[in-house]
């Protein structure tokens, strides 16, 4: 993702791995325990492939094949 975000805007994006209690860290900044835990309990589902679903809610909603990501 961050290899077709880059192409598309014309910069360097790069993608750095980030631990949970690191991403804990961060979260707090700017919330509170009990929703930092569930952001990365969510974001640690997400990198584990926990959430990838694939359904027909694209086409349903707009009518039409959906477009890949580099799209």
């Amino acid at each position: 993702m961050a290899t077709a975000i880059g192409e598309a805007i014309g910069k360097s994006v790069r993608y750095e791995t980030l631990s949970d209690a690191d991403a804990m860290v961060g979260a707090l900044i700017w919330t509170d325990h009990a929703y930092a835990e569930a952001l990365v309990d969510i974001w640690r589902s997400v990198r584990e492939g926990r959430l990838a679903t694939v359904s027909d809610g694209v086409q349903q909603l707009l009518g039409r094949t959906p477009r890949s990501f580099g799209d």
